[in-house]
């Protein structure tokens, strides 16, 4: 195909072992829905983890103006890093199991609604997150959530109801870590069950952190996180999905430029729901207006 003066050249990025298998039927719906007259395009697999990274970032060196990265949080985390501060833009096809960061800029889980989206190609500049020289893109985090990240991976089980049993098993076993926080010239010293770190509002199926996490205003929203009593999770989960949870007792939300986190003891971390071990000191910071986005 030809490329034209007044045709965008993107290219689709699949992963095709994300989610719950959407991604099996992306092809077929580009072809169809995808605006043959704005676009010139091609698709890429990916074969490995971080090969999005690498196929991303040959894009953006060729000047490519968009990659779409078709999958879930992490497979739009390694487009990301290899789009962060080009001028090829990011676009979303959300076919992965909780896709946070797709439910927070609204847009579609439906493929031919999210196409809809690519063919409007508005672009919109938003920051980044950075936790020991790795991007984020969504949240990053230390403690349950990063913990029930690493059981969620190794189940063949997809989609949210395996993600529920899975969090409620290990809520029960879980037990709070000794932390120390370097927050806006504060220390605080604190026994949570877990920290994250937002740049959007959410890990993912609707579940909300930080309901007032703005993707644009240059702030990460750090949220210290207690943990309720089994008696008190009926009402917890509910606040949760409805985005109510910085109105309770149990979170504490921090607005930030940057923060660093202590551990007394090594845990597991997680960046964009995939986990990784950071280490016992974690520093994070907000990279502003860093990545372009299709939204």
């Amino acid at each position: 195909m030809l490329k034209t003066e007044t045709k965008h050249k993107i290219r689709f990025i699949i992963n095709p072992k994300s989610g719950i298998g959407k991604q099996k039927v992306v092809e077929r719906r580009i072809e169809e829905c995808l605006d043959k007259s704005l676009f010139e395009y091609e698709i890429c697999f990916t074969t490995a983890k971080y090969h999005a990274i690498s196929l991303s970032r040959e894009a953006a060196e060729w000047n490519y103006d968009a990659v779409i990265a078709v999958g879930g949080d992490g497979t739009l985390n390694e487009v990301a890093q290899g789009l962060v501060y080009t001028d090829t833009a990011l676009g979303i096809i959300p076919t992965g199991s909780g896709n946070g960061f797709a439910r927070f800029m609204k847009i579609p889980l439906n493929v031919r609604k999210a196409i809809e989206i690519i063919n409007r190609f508005q672009i919109k500049l938003i920051d980044t997150g950075q936790i020991n020289n790795r991007l984020f893109v969504s949240i990053a985090g230390v403690g349950y959530d990063a913990y029930v990240a690493e059981r969620f991976s190794q189940t063949k089980y997809r989609g949210f109801w395996s993600y529920a049993k899975i969090a409620f098993l290990e809520y029960i076993k879980y037990n709070p870590k000794r932390f120390k926080i370097y927050v806006n010239n504060r220390v605080i010293k604190t026994s949570s069950f877990m920290i994250s770190i937002a740049n959007s509002d959410q890990f993912g199926f609707n579940a909300r952190i930080a309901p007032n996490a703005v993707i644009d205003d240059g702030l990460l929203d750090l949220c210290i996180v207690r943990k309720p009593r089994i008696y008190y999770v009926i009402l917890f989960v509910p606040f949760f999905f409805l985005g109510l949870m910085h109105k309770t007792p149990f979170v504490k939300i921090l607005k930030t430029t940057s923060v660093k986190i202590i551990q007394l003891k090594k845990n597991i971390a997680h960046i964009d729901g995939d986990e990784i071990d950071l280490g016992k000191i974690i520093e994070v910071k907000i990279n502003k207006g860093s990545l372009k986005i299709i939204s």
